[in-house]
């Protein structure tokens, strides 16, 4: 499970265990849904230079693991050599506009 805070939006996304990603808006818990909404969230960051949040997923079946992304309507696969891992760990580098994250499956971190 995952906190991650979007100031330009004033969102608070919070990952789950088993049920996906929700946004809070200050009164009300909404389910982000799409293709990870029965998936467990092990990570996420907010890119605030292209409004983005990113996801790392872990589910049983493989289907929606490694990093989605999701644009305030739509989650993506990030796709990439890592769509099979589970990712623990997301942070995002406004500075060098790179995504950073870490498999323990495979023990790398990897720049996107």
């Amino acid at each position: 499970m995952s906190l991650v805070y979007n100031s330009g939006h004033n969102l608070l996304y919070a990952g789950t265990d088993s049920n996906g990603v929700w946004k809070y808006d200050g009164t009300t818990w909404t389910d982000t849904g799409g293709g990870i909404s029965s998936s467990g969230i092990l990570s996420l960051a907010y890119d605030s230079g292209h409004s983005l949040l990113y996801a790392g997923c872990d589910s049983a079946t493989g289907i929606d693991s490694g990093v989605w992304k999701y644009d305030g309507t739509t989650w993506t696969s990030a796709g990439g050599g890592v769509s099979s891992y589970q990712i623990l760990s997301l942070a995002y580098d406004s500075g060098h506009n790179v995504r950073r994250f870490v498999s323990p499956s495979l023990r790398h971190i990897f720049l996107v």
